[in-house]
């Protein structure tokens, strides 16, 4: 397993699997197997595979090793946990975990066939999709066509959050096919930031803000403010390099107050608006259940961890083997309202960032931390930096750590900069040609267009 370098464009066919394989992340249809294990986004699963079995001749080896030590690694972690009466819950934990990677390895291999502009488009047309369907549901009778499907795919698919949504928002908030609005603005919000750091127009930061924007206003979920933070790394860490990979200095630091005023402008005016006034006073009273569930509860649960299991944690799935723990947690916390009823703790471990560190510990969060970092230098993200802010930050807005979704995040933050790197856009002169790196020969650049193989 060497690698090849097989050089050839992307198809009808990838342009479908890769549709699929975002409709699945999108969904989160996760059907249950014989023995009750779920799959989680089950249509990306099976695209992931898919694209991996045709672009194998174009797996490295040293990607190959990394990706296959950091899986080792998980396996280590879980073993390591001292508690032996939860391991098949790891055991099944740790079997979605690599699927998740697996399958995101198999889209960065496809994503990485297509040029920057190419595969915008396709981000693109996925979140005009969105806006689309969301004005529909909020405007015309869709919404039964929605929640129709919603029946189908979801068990529980009724969201018990409507009658806040009706006091904070003045209204049902969009699902489109999704189990929950916050799914929805979550999948909207990373699939525009990808389109940003892809896109080659020079107007494409209007085009972002007129999207997050347009969002807000259909969807109304406070997710899509992550999106207006990502502005920042991207300027800094991917726009702003030169063309030995270094940031540019003077460059960046116009960008940055630029963009730093620009969101401080958006701050205010989001702050102060109606659409998110209530849900802020909520959140300051201790009333907002979503919100403490997601920032609050899980990072307080995450220093706990640490402290008591620094080594291993809870191990992956193990949210039952503290559960007690994150009962006396919760209870004692500041903001935290006792009439907030629960009957599984992972469904109030929403952050899959603390459930990095709930789950390994300290030292095995750390190793794996630099195991993952090791995988991306391998897949040759020209800035690792930004692939972990990124992460780290819609991290704030969803859970479910071995699902493939946080795992999607990361690989499409991966390849969308790696696109942007090796295809730049110089105005008014062909786009500047990039040093190849060392254990990537196969890396070729046609002159009419710049392109990763």
């Amino acid at each position: 397993m060497t690698g090849t370098g097989e050089i050839r464009r992307p198809d009808r066919i990838d342009t479908f699997l890769m549709l699929v394989f975002l409709l699945g992340i999108y969904l989160e249809y996760s059907p249950k197997l014989a023995a009750g294990i779920p799959v989680p986004a089950a249509p990306a699963g099976v695209a992931g595979l898919v694209m991996l079995m045709r672009n194998a001749r174009r797996v490295e080896e040293r990607q190959f090793v990394a990706l296959a030590g950091v899986i080792g690694l998980y396996l280590l972690s879980v073993v390591s946990v001292g508690d032996v009466a939860h391991l098949g819950e790891r055991i099944k934990g740790f079997l979605q975990l690599s699927y998740s990677l697996v399958i995101g390895y198999g889209a960065w291999l496809t994503a990485t066939l297509y040029s920057r502009e190419r595969l915008a488009r396709l981000f693109l047309g996925f979140c005009l999709f969105v806006l689309v369907g969301c004005v529909l549901e909020n405007y015309t009778g869709f919404r039964a066509v929605s929640d129709a499907v919603r029946g189908v795919l979801y068990d529980a698919f009724i969201y018990d959050a409507t009658l806040r949504d009706h006091d904070l928002y003045g209204g049902v908030r969009p699902k489109l096919f999704t189990s929950e609005p916050s799914h929805l603005a979550f999948a909207f919000t990373v699939f525009a930031f990808i389109w940003y750091v892809l896109s080659t127009r020079s107007g494409k930061m209007i085009g972002y803000v007129a999207m997050l924007g347009a969002g807000m206003f259909l969807m109304r979920s406070p997710t899509l403010v992550l999106g207006f933070v990502l502005i920042l790394p991207y300027q800094l860490l991917v726009a702003g390099r030169g063309a030995r990979g270094r940031v540019r200095g003077a460059d960046a630091a116009v960008i940055a107050v630029v963009v730093v005023t620009s969101a401080a402008l958006a701050g205010v005016v989001l702050a102060g608006g109606q659409m998110f006034s209530s849900r802020m006073a909520q959140a300051e009273a201790g009333d907002d259940a979503s919100f403490f569930f997601r920032a609050i509860g899980p990072f307080q649960v995450a220093l706990d961890t640490i402290q008591r299991h620094p080594i291993a944690g809870a191990g992956l799935t193990g949210e039952e083997y503290i559960a007690d723990r994150v009962q006396e947690i919760y209870v004692s916390a500041a903001g935290f309202n006792p009439q907030w009823v629960f009957d599984k703790v992972a469904e109030v471990l929403t952050n899959y960032f603390w459930l990095h560190w709930i789950y390994l510990g300290a030292v095995w969060g750390v190793v794996l931390l630099f195991a993952l970092t090791r995988m991306l230098r391998m897949l040759h993200a020209p800035s690792l930096a930004f692939c972990w802010i990124v992460w780290a930050v819609m991290g704030q807005a969803a859970g479910a750590y071995v699902s493939p979704k946080p795992w999607a995040v990361l690989m499409l933050a991966c390849a969308a900069s790696t696109l942007h790197f090796y295809q730049p856009v110089v105005a008014g002169r062909r786009a500047a040609r990039r040093p190849v790196p060392r254990h990537r020969r196969q890396i070729r650049e046609p002159a009419a267009e710049p392109r990763l193989l």
